[in-house]
């Protein structure tokens, strides 16, 4: 049975073979596993980084902010808010504008708003009509 030389050359060959496949397989295993936990270690790196940095920014923004409020300047808060207040006093008033008619322009104009602004703060076109509709 063993009395060929190709029989016997083939067997080594394919044990061979199948011994470097396995060899080839274990170490691509083993450096999966190692780009595994480098990757890893990599991850925690830069979150530990992320993170230092987020309380470093957060640190800085509380000494900063301690800073104004002991020279007894505004923070942003504080000026935002006053700006917002003001809107809304501007726009409070814009709300209550009164109408009066005017006899001289024949055209009701507001009493309290000056005649510069009205066109900004009316959306229609200001035209003379008469008083009395009744004619119609």
């Amino acid at each position: 049975m063993w009395d060929n030389g190709n029989t016997v050359g083939m067997l080594v060959c394919m044990i061979f073979y199948a011994g470097t496949t396995v060899l080839a397989l274990y170490l691509w295993e083993k450096e999966k596993a190692k780009s595994r936990r480098w990757k890893r270690s990599y991850k925690n790196i830069a979150h530990l980084y992320l993170s230092e940095t987020d309380k470093l920014r957060d640190e800085a923004e509380r000494e900063r902010e301690s800073r104004l409020a002991a020279e007894g300047e505004s923070t942003e808060w504080e000026i935002h808010y006053h700006e917002l207040e003001q809107k809304c006093k501007a726009m409070q008033e814009d709300r209550e504008v009164r109408w009066v008619w005017d006899p001289q322009r024949a055209c009701w104009l507001p009493s309290n708003l000056p005649i510069r602004n009205l066109a900004t703060k009316v959306p229609f076109p200001i035209v003379p009509i008469k008083q009395d509709d009744t004619e119609d």
